[in-house]
């Protein structure tokens, strides 16, 4: 058994260099889009939902072609972009393109999902929380949409958005 006095010193210990070196962290990726300003040509369940780190939440855009845009804050360089699904990327929605671009009004198709192809790998822990994740080497951008098919078998609906990479000059932002 450990003695009860050393607990307390070991968590000094912690927040001394937590505080002494606010910058150092072990953490795993950054996902970007983490609650960042979303926002959705419709909401029948609110977008936020999208980006709030929770995929037991969900977004519907309470149409076909819904579509859900988040915005980074600043142009970055974008390694890859996850979309978590309910029921799985494409079956509640259909068929979504992913757009990015430094402009809103001018986004480029980058993708579609669920479109079997070499960027394209899937996965997740149970059918009700699938994701597809899509490799985008290379890409560089403020501005992430997400729209659904216009002619799906439901409204278009996800789980979760998640953005990964960097800055543009390779720094993660704070």
């Amino acid at each position: 058994t450990a003695d009860m006095r050393t607990i307390p010193i070991a968590a000094c210990v912690v927040v001394f260099l937590a505080l002494l070196c606010p910058g150092v962290s072990n953490a795993g990726p950054v996902n970007l889009a983490l609650n960042q300003p979303v926002t959705a040509s419709g909401e029948y369940w609110p977008a936020v939902r999208a980006v709030d780190g929770n995929i037991d939440t969900l977004w519907n855009g309470g149409a076909y072609n819904a579509w859900l845009q988040v915005d980074l804050g600043a142009e970055l360089s974008i390694d890859r972009i996850v979309l978590w699904g309910y029921n799985a990327p494409g079956s509640y929605g259909n068929t979504f393109t992913v757009s990015a671009g430094t402009d809103p009004g001018s986004l480029a198709t980058i993708g579609s999902v669920p479109t079997p192809g070499p960027a394209w790998t899937q996965g997740g822990p149970n059918i009700f929380n699938s994701w597809t994740e899509f490799s985008t080497p290379g890409l560089s951008a403020q501005y992430i949409r997400i729209t659904g098919s216009p002619a799906g078998p439901d409204w278009a609906a996800f789980s979760e958005l998640e953005v990964y990479g960097g800055s543009s000059d390779g720094a993660i932002p704070e």
